[in-house]
This record gives C-alpha cells, sequence and structure tokens, in this order.
C-alpha cells in the first residue's frame, strides 16, 4: 500500500510538469538593499511557460512554474520584478507607490535575462538599480 501512494504521487508530480524542472531560487536588492515584497517573474524566450515567486522580507525568492517550490523548465527567460512601497488596490487604478524603477514591471524592458540550465539547482540573485 505504501509503495503505490509514492509512485502514484511520483507519477502526479511528473505529469503536472514536475519532470525536467530546476530549482531556482535567490535574491533581489536595489542599491545594495534588499527589496521586501513583490513578486520575481520569468517569461519565456519562446513558447513554454513562465515561473514567478513572491519575495520575501529578506529579498529572497524561490521560483515555481506549477506548483509550490516545484522550479523552472530549462531555457532561456526575460526577467520581471514587481514591488511596491505602498500596496496597490484592485478598487483603486493607478493606487501603489512603486519600490521600484518601471522599466522592472516590464520583462521587456527590464534589460535581465536568465537562461535556466536542466537539472541543476541555480541561484539567481538580481542586483538591481533606481537609476
Amino acid at each position: 500500500m505504501c509503495r503505490r501512494v509514492l509512485l502514484t504521487g511520483a507519477l502526479a508530480a511528473v505529469g503536472c510538469g514536475g519532470g525536467g524542472m530546476t530549482a531556482v531560487t535567490g535574491t533581489v536588492t536595489c542599491d545594495g538593499r534588499p527589496v521586501t515584497n513583490g513578486y520575481v517573474t520569468l517569461v519565456p524566450d519562446g513558447p513554454g511557460e513562465g515561473a514567478s515567486g513572491q519575495i520575501g522580507p529578506d529579498g529572497r525568492f524561490a521560483l515555481s512554474t506549477f506548483a509550490p517550490n516545484d522550479g523552472v523548465r530549462p531555457g532561456r527567460y526575460r526577467v520581471r520584478v514587481a514591488s511596491y512601497e505602498s500596496e496597490a488596490r484592485m478598487d483603486v487604478p493607478g493606487s501603489g507607490r512603486p519600490a521600484l524603477p518601471e522599466k522592472y514591471f516590464d520583462a521587456a524592458k527590464s534589460g535581465l535575462t536568465v537562461t535556466v540550465e536542466g537539472r541543476r539547482a541555480q541561484t539567481l540573485d538580481l542586483a538591481l538599480t533606481k537609476d
């Protein structure tokens, strides 16, 4: 019985995108200080799934594609980082004061790219500037 449950769990992980995933963790800083909230998002350069992760109060994040902490598929990605000094509200357009320059909120304009390699955990440290 125990073997059947473990095998089913392993197959379910592969069936939901778990196969071939790479663990990607890292930190986000701006002008040398940790970014304390927000999200890091990887947008694929071609077809495929993106990945994202919430930035913690220490600037650390772990990326997920299908399920929490499942990792990222190997490939080349553009990077988007979004963080606010004050909370953005869904019912108030334009609310929330960005903590980062606007360019980082758009993967096409951020100037940040990353290549995720297969089956090897990677660390992605993003050192942003206000310039």
